[in-house]
């Protein structure tokens, strides 16, 4: 098991490198344990509830389903229950500890662990649930042909059955060939009407950077650059709502994208 641990660093070296590499230069750094628990806890009959079903699943503490999900399917989930002991089992318990924010009391000596929203170490309670599911079945010696079975009724549920958890929506965008990305109507008609300009208020996944020769200016979260964040000090307003006219002109926008509308604008001169 702990090979397996090694080869999952290996493969994710390249991002974890990114990550650590950038994350010192972003906003975020220095948030607050109170900023990190603005929301995004999740008590623990609500992440029970997510390890069992896909059904009928709502918001809680201000973050979409698709943050919260943590369903292994019930193939692995009856291997989890079946795994002999071993330490996953305790890489389990921390992981619910630390999605349940501020749920536990644990938090006033975890909180520096967190992530800013703590439902997203769901992601790591979904990992130890595979990983004892699979430790669970192949602690039952199956035969060639009955492991088949096993894997093919497994893998039927969660892509049959539950396709958009691979990924989950919307990071599924993702996926998007650079073509279809480029396709999108809302890009097609800025391009017809500003050419070079910069543009503001781009949906998802097209935030900042440059797009087709196209410059745009829309991500304001919290892991934006501290830079960025001079020229935008507020935060979360990723369409430009309630910018002056004074800041537009200051950052160079001459379109603003509002719920999938072009604005056009003209900038005048100081």
């Amino acid at each position: 098991m702990l090979s397996v641990v090694g080869l999952a660093v290996l493969i994710a070296l390249p991002q974890l490198w990114v990550t650590f590499r950038y994350y010192p230069t972003c906003v975020r750094v220095n948030q607050t344990a109170q900023e990190k628990q603005a929301l995004g806890s999740i008590p623990l009959w609500q992440i029970l509830k997510r390890m069992v079903s896909l059904q009928r699943l709502d918001w809680v503490d201000g973050v979409a389903p698709s943050e919260t999900q943590c369903y292994p399917g019930v193939v692995l989930l009856v291997g989890a229950v079946l795994a002999p002991l071993s330490w996953w089992h305790g890489v389990l318990g921390v992981a619910l500890l630390l999605a349940m924010g501020r749920h536990t009391p644990l938090f006033r000596w975890t909180h520096r662990l967190h992530l800013r929203l703590p439902c997203r170490y769901l992601v790591l309670v979904n990992l130890t649930l595979i990983l004892l599911g699979v430790s669970g079945w192949a602690s039952l010696s199956l035969t060639t042909s009955q492991a088949a079975v096993v894997t093919l009724l497994g893998a039927w549920e969660m892509l049959v059955r539950f396709p958009s958890l691979s990924p989950t929506t919307p990071y599924c965008q993702r996926w998007m060939t650079p073509s279809e990305a480029m396709a999108m109507p809302v890009l097609q008609q800025v391009r017809d009407r500003i050419g070079l300009g910069r543009v503001m208020g781009l949906p998802y996944p097209h935030r900042t950077g440059l797009l087709a020769q196209l410059r745009t200016l829309g991500y304001n979260g919290a892991t934006r650059p501290r830079w960025m964040a001079t020229l935008r000090p507020e935060e979360g307003n990723h369409e430009g709502e309630g910018l002056s006219e004074k800041v537009l002109d200051e950052l160079g926008v001459t379109v603003v994208v509002r719920g999938r509308q072009v604005h056009e604008r003209l900038l005048h001169s100081a």
